[in-house]
Order: structure tokens, then sequence, then C-alpha cells
């Protein structure tokens, strides 16, 4: 029985379309981002608190220009330099699979 359950389990899914993309998104460690920021400069806190809002809304090329920005802040510490990478390729990595939003 169990491995009828392990057979069917997948009939009729198909690993294509948003259901696909959205399992292949990793997760974003804004907690790290906010921790490790939280000790910065005024203009790293705001920069981590907009990259926060960008991510939240699920705008992830806003999420990473704001990073980029952030990135070149020469006040950042070494840890706060190395955090910001991180979340830079785990925002990359979610917008090179989120399609683009429409324009207006």
């Amino acid at each position: 029985m169990a491995a009828a359950l392990l057979v069917c389990s997948g009939c009729g899914k198909s690993s294509s379309g948003p259901e696909a993309a959205a399992a292949q998104l990793v997760a974003v460690d804004v907690p790290k981002l906010r921790d490790t920021c939280a000790s910065g400069t005024a203009a790293v806190k705001t920069g981590a608190n907009r990259v926060i809002v960008a991510l939240r809304n699920n705008n992830y090329a806003t999420a990473l220009a704001e990073l980029e920005r952030l990135a070149a802040d020469r006040s950042l510490t070494e840890a706060q330099r190395q955090v910001v990478k991180e979340v830079s390729e785990q925002v990359r990595h979610n917008l090179a699979l989120t399609p683009a939003a429409p324009t207006q």
C-alpha cells in the first residue's frame, strides 16, 4: 500500500508553472540581515530596513538594488559585508525564478 502511495503521489501533477518556481525559491535570511545591521550606522540601518520592506512585498528587484547600495557603504563591518553578500545571493536567486511584474 505504501508503494502505491509513493507511485501515485505525483500523478497528474506538472513540474512547471508558478507552483514549481515557488518550490525552488530559497529562504532569504532576513533576521540575520536585520540583526547584523542593527549595530550599524543610521544609513546601514535604513538600507537594511528598505531591503526588508521590499522583501515583504516580494519585490526582489528593489531588494537587490537596495542591497547593492548597502554593499557600497564604506561603514559596513566585515561581518555586515558578508551578510549583505549572502542575502544578495539569495535575493538574486529568487529574482531569477520570479516572473517580471507587469508594467503599467
